[in-house]
């Protein structure tokens, strides 16, 4: 970021949606800080899986700026978000509205999409976001000054292309599962098949490698099922690790 302290934005908030639209301003967003840190950065998109990430931007009125002579205090009029360099092949990025402005004191965001291809996968896409703010530095205010522009760059995001996720249904012959319907909405039901009684672990993950819902089962020889609810599940991709004995499968879940 050049010429501009951290203090400048509020928030920067991820989310996911299923469709390339218009992001949708969350305004109960008010904590002061850049979420996610660089540590945790942008999710990682997967080949032939349609990906979208989401930027919320809470912009403060009142910051500090470095005009090369050292912190002056300011009043920020608006930011706007110019452009996004550095994307993945075939992907692009919309605001809420149409000029990308963001106002002082308020919130805007922008939505990065589109899906991953195989010539990119393993590679990583370090992104700069371009953007311009326009304010004064309080000691010119009233005095019948234009808003002076600064530009500032991000850098320090970048999205990781990772092979595709394909759904296992079957890895060794004494445990075969399934999972249905997928994509999802409301509720999914886990199907396995057992040769002999075994208790098995079950870990529902986001791409970030949180751990959104997890379960123990004792599965009787035959046809098993389990039921889960999934109404909570924010939109996007998931991975379901079933592990025992036996090894572990791996499903790929996609929640509408």
């Amino acid at each position: 970021m050049k010429k501009i302290l951290s203090i400048l934005f509020g928030t920067i908030v991820l989310s996911t949606f299923s469709f390339a639209q218009n992001c949708t301003v969350d305004n109960s967003i008010t904590s002061i800080g850049i979420y996610p840190d660089v540590s945790q950065g942008f999710k990682d998109g997967y080949v032939n899986t349609y990906y979208e990430q989401v930027a919320q931007v809470n912009i403060l009125s009142d910051t500090v700026i470095d005009l090369g002579t050292g912190p002056v205090a300011a009043t920020i009029s608006y930011v706007v978000i110019d452009s996004v360099a550095g994307m993945p092949s075939g992907f692009s990025y919309k605001c809420n509205t149409v000029d990308c402005k963001i106002m002082g004191g308020g919130n805007g965001c922008t939505l990065m999409y589109g899906t991953p291809i195989l010539a990119d996968v393993n590679k990583t896409f370090n992104l700069t976001i371009y953007t311009t703010l326009y304010g004064l530095p309080n000691n010119l205010l009233g005095l019948g000054f234009s808003d002076m522009k600064f530009p500032v760059e991000f850098t320090d995001y970048s999205v990781k292309i990772l092979p595709e996720a394909s759904s296992l249904n079957e890895v060794t012959p004494r445990v075969t599962s399934s999972i249905y319907p997928n994509p999802a909405v409301n509720n999914i039901t886990i199907k396995m098949n057992s040769y002999s009684s075994e208790e098995v672990y079950i870990n529902i993950s986001n791409t970030f490698g949180s751990v959104i819902k997890s379960e123990n089962v004792s599965l009787n020889s035959g046809l098993n099922t389990l039921d889960i609810e999934t109404s909570n599940f924010n939109t996007g991709l998931y991975i379901i690790t079933i592990e025992g004995s036996f090894g572990i499968a791996v499903h790929k879940l996609m929640i509408k």
